[in-house]
């Protein structure tokens, strides 16, 4: 497996015309974890694992499925505990936060200001027509892309308003292609005439900003969950809507001994009816320790989940709670230009310096212009993927 090192926009552009936006001029590595079911975990022996943290690479468009050099190490699963040593490898994360309140673009994040919005979605997602996200699935290499959305209002207001008021969004534009991590399929956004015809690999986890930086070891928490099949639930005593903490390294705590940061009932969820499938956590008060009222959190959760389905909200919505036992709509997935039946499996924000609210984030990889193959191949790829 490569060294993990700094990528710049420089370097990144060279390999391929990328639009980006000129407030930043470096891009970070953006962690990335994979979920059970992508092809690099499960098809090729190549040590790719559902809990180890991968970046972007250096050498974009090389991955597994062309016998390229694949995924580039970030951090290792057991830097912080997310596998327990008689059942590695086994764990799958669901998401991943460092706490939001890192410094980024040179501002200190917090949860009143107004952020943008980072996803990726689920294989059987679409989004509405028109969309980038939809732009993206017709060609079946959507689900580990990362996508941006612009929102109107800071969670703190959406905490303190009336119960109907929520962030009002844009639609959703591309972000990173999956190529750019080399995940599977290696294939450009800007090929318009390539089907991807096999399976694509699913990022279940992501972040803006990197867990630790070039020639060092990791520098920031990390907060996560796994999902219910994870054999460190029953090992560690969590459940799959708990959320998880590991501090950074050089402190009294071992960051490979995880330990509880909330629990489901905290943000209004069952331990065992719902399934936390996105992640962005402000940990405001004491670093690890849960202070309700205090700490907020953006989520999302698995379709399907009894909270979802009480609610008539989708796995597609943005929810957000300050744990103090309830969580609310944050984002509407059809302001976000999903649809009901979407889903969004990864989440993060961001705060970018000069943006205004609804802005969207950091364009990297630009979606071309669309084609006859976006409207006429893609019909029949939504039939066959909703029908499995």
């Amino acid at each position: 497996m490569k060294v993990s090192r700094s990528i710049s926009l420089a370097i990144v552009a060279a390999l391929g015309g990328l639009a980006v936006s000129p407030v930043s001029a470096t891009l970070r590595r953006d962690p990335i974890t994979l979920s059970r079911t992508s092809p690099s975990v499960v098809n090729f022996n190549a040590g790719v694992t559902t809990s180890d943290i991968y970046d972007l690479v250096s050498n974009p468009g090389t991955g597994l499925d062309v016998a390229g050099v694949g995924l580039n190490l970030h951090v290792s699963r057991n830097d912080y505990g997310a596998s327990y040593a008689a059942q590695d490898g086994v764990d799958n994360v669901l998401d991943l936060s460092n706490n939001e309140l890192n410094t980024t673009n040179s501002v200190l994040g917090s949860p009143e200001l107004v952020p943008v919005l980072y996803y990726s979605v689920s294989p059987a997602t679409l989004g509405i027509v028109g969309s980038e996200v939809r732009h993206q699935a017709d060609r079946n290499q959507h689900a580990a892309d990362r996508f941006t959305s612009g929102v109107s209002l800071s969670p703190s207001a959406v905490l303190a308003s009336s119960a109907g008021t929520f962030a009002q969004s844009n639609t959703n534009r591309l972000s990173i292609n999956q190529s750019l991590y080399n995940a599977i399929p290696s294939v450009s956004q800007f090929d318009q005439n390539t089907y991807n015809n096999g399976q694509q690999d699913d990022a279940d986890s992501l972040e803006v900003t990197e867990f630790k930086f070039s020639g060092g070891g990791r520098t920031l928490p990390v907060y996560f969950n796994f999902d219910s099949a994870s054999p460190s639930l029953a090992i560690r005593g969590f459940d799959a809507s708990d959320v998880i903490y590991s501090p950074a390294p050089g402190g009294t705590q071992d960051p490979s001994t995880p330990l509880l940061f909330a629990n489901a009932a905290t943000m209004g969820l069952s331990a065992t009816l719902d399934t936390v499938d996105g992640l962005a956590v402000w940990d405001r008060g004491q670093i690890g320790v849960l202070e309700p009222g205090t700490d907020v959190a953006l989520i999302s959760l698995r379709n399907g989940s009894a909270f979802l389905n009480a609610g008539g909200l989708s796995g597609a919505d943005v929810l957000v709670t300050d744990f103090t036992g309830s969580s609310r709509l944050y984002a509407s997935h059809s302001d976000l230009g999903l649809l009901a039946g979407d889903d969004i499996d990864a989440l993060d924000t961001d705060i970018r310096p000069g943006f205004a609210p609804l802005s969207y984030g950091l364009v990297v990889s630009a979606i071309p212009e669309p084609t006859l193959l976006g409207v006429v191949g893609g019909m029949a790829v939504v039939a066959l993927r909703r029908r499995k």
